[in-house]
């Protein structure tokens, strides 16, 4: 606890204290690929409720914005093991398109090599990372 109370800032307590940030400008490269515009998925009356209030938590909480593009994809509401509801986007057809980078990721086991002796791991759970 002495390393988390003087940076308890940096901590989000609720989805609300969720900012974005410009520091790293991403594109996905679709090469000339035309935009691509999914229909969405009919929703069960039951998760239609969810899925509103999920759209607005992000809106108020400015994770997302209402869009214009010319790309678009439907909703997914699926069930986590905790039994709540994680808001996705079904994007494979985009995935399928995307020209994919060349840089692999590193390996697991130097990855752990360098942990060495830390004592404090956490892990990230991008949540809404779009």
């Amino acid at each position: 606890m002495a390393i988390l109370t003087p940076n308890i800032d940096i901590f989000a307590k609720t989805d609300a204290d969720l900012t974005c940030t410009d520091t790293v400008k991403m594109t996905i490269d679709t090469g000339s690929h035309p935009p691509i515009k999914m229909p969405p998925y009919r929703t069960p009356f039951s998760q239609r409720e969810i899925n509103n209030k999920q759209v607005q938590e992000m809106l108020d909480a400015e994770i997302v914005r209402k869009s214009r593009s010319n790309w678009a994809f439907p909703v997914v509401l699926v069930r986590k093991r905790d039994g709540t509801t994680r808001f996705c986007c079904d994007v494979r057809k985009l995935n399928a398109i995307t020209k994919k980078n060349a840089w692999p990721l590193p390996r697991i086991d130097d990855i752990l090599a360098k942990l060495g002796k830390a004592k404090y791991f956490t892990c990230l759970d991008l949540k809404s990372g779009y």
